[in-house]
């Protein structure tokens, strides 16, 4: 038996996600709640960065003289740009300020510096999608599970953000282009086809959409995706690849509907996978667990994720029990798949993954 990669693009299921402060805090939702995704659920005070200002240097005085000019005492508040120390001033015309570069407070004054430590601030961690609170764990955060459609992408780049699902494409194949966009796709997370250009990622943060998801993004445009404002996440990868018929169809079917995206990708020490989440509340239908993997067998809906089939989605319709020729000259393992539009072809095992 063969047991290909999976990626999950799933109509109803059920999700977990663990929400963790990047430092201990305090935990605002209680167990058994409902939050919506942007409710925040825990907390955590932020401690400030040190800043060290040469004021000795900064007004050409010496360390154990630096007393008679400075204008704050340790502990003192300061703002922004608010003076610290100042030479001259009097009989003397031109007077020499020493200004704070921050706003916080002076911890220490030693050998002509100044230390400040910034304001602390609170972070704020957000629920990122709604649903019912289901586990708490103290001073560090929540899990949270809902019920809803979920989908993985390959590629993404950005973080988290919340929107209202809205398509801009009437097929996968279907390139994105900046026309496109207009002001109605403001706060929203806009889907696409194909590819995008680097306009459509212009005019995307100029009218302030929420997200991007398409089926592939040039490798020439990965860069700048990657520093983009904005979550971007890639259903296909890299390339000119068309999304899946089948998750193009299952983000359609969900047009309209609030969705929470995540752009976070990593490859190692613990994979993490773009991923799309979009609540729903149906009542009388069992969602289905996710999918973690299983054995490929005949009727298994399929995607190709090497050419010369890239991208395309199928149903293996049998499994050989001798390896064939492929291309190249080598004889290889596989299925037998019936494409979405390209007929019965044989594929090798390595070159398939489970969707759905």
């Amino acid at each position: 038996m063969y047991y290909p990669p999976v990626t999950q693009a799933t109509p109803l299921t059920i999700i977990k996600r663990e929400r963790l402060l990047p430092m201990r805090g305090e935990v605002l939702a209680r167990m058994g709640t409902r939050v919506e995704s942007i409710d925040v659920v825990a907390r955590a005070s932020l401690g400030g960065q040190l800043h060290v200002v040469n004021v000795g240097k900064t007004l050409s005085v010496k360390s154990e003289n630096l007393d008679k000019y400075l204008l704050k005492a340790v502990g003192d508040t300061v703002e922004e740009e608010e003076a610290i120390a100042a030479k001259g001033g009097g009989l003397i015309p031109l007077r020499q300020v020493c200004r704070s570069p921050i706003a916080g407070r002076i911890v220490a004054i030693s050998s002509g510096q100044v230390v400040l430590e910034s304001k602390a601030e609170t972070f704020e961690l957000h629920a990122h999608l709604s649903g019912t609170v289901v586990s708490v764990m103290p001073s560090l955060g929540v899990v949270i599970e809902t019920v809803g459609a979920f989908v993985q992408g390959v590629w993404g780049a950005g973080g988290e953000a919340q929107g209202v699902l809205k398509m801009l494409a009437k097929d996968p194949k279907e390139k994105l282009v900046a026309d496109a966009l207009d002001v109605g796709c403001h706060g929203s997370i806009i889907v696409g086809g194909s590819s995008i250009d680097e306009e459509v990622l212009e005019r995307a943060e100029q009218i302030q959409v929420r997200g991007i998801v398409v089926g592939s993004i040039g490798a020439d445009l990965g860069e700048r995706a990657s520093d983009f404002p904005l979550p971007v996440i890639a259903t296909e990868g890299m390339g000119q690849v068309p999304m899946a018929s089948v998750i193009f169809e299952l983000l359609r079917s969900n047009a309209g509907r609030e969705a929470s995206i995540s752009g976070v990708t990593r490859l190692r020490w613990g994979t993490v996978r773009p991923e799309i989440i979009i609540p729903l509340h149906k009542r009388g239908t069992k969602p289905s667990p996710q999918q973690l993997g299983g054995a490929l067998e005949v009727g298994t809906q399929v995607r190709v994720i090497r050419q010369p089939y890239l991208g395309s989605v199928g149903q293996v319709v049998s499994l050989p029990s001798q390896p064939r020729a492929v291309d190249s000259g080598a004889r290889l393992r596989g299925a037998e798949v019936e494409l979405e539009e390209k007929g019965r072809v044989f594929v090798p095992y390595a070159n398939l993954e489970l969707i759905g």
